[in-house]
């Protein structure tokens, strides 16, 4: 597995707030995700992914 991020490096990296992560997480929208112990990772390719998926959205509305 590769390098994993926490849930404040993931929102400083997309600019959404700790809100709108667990908004994310209750609606099933948030990018895949484990615990170790309390803590919540998120691997980098989820990320990306993740990052990739709302891109194309926006662009499609914007359309």
């Amino acid at each position: 597995m590769g390098k994993a991020i926490s849930i404040a490096e993931f929102c400083r990296r997309t600019g959404v707030s700790r809100g709108t992560w667990y908004n994310l997480k209750a609606r099933g929208e948030a990018p895949r995700h484990y615990m170790i112990g309390a803590r919540v990772l998120i691997p980098e390719d989820s990320v990306k992914v993740w990052e990739e998926s709302h891109i194309a959205v926006y662009e499609q509305r914007s359309l």
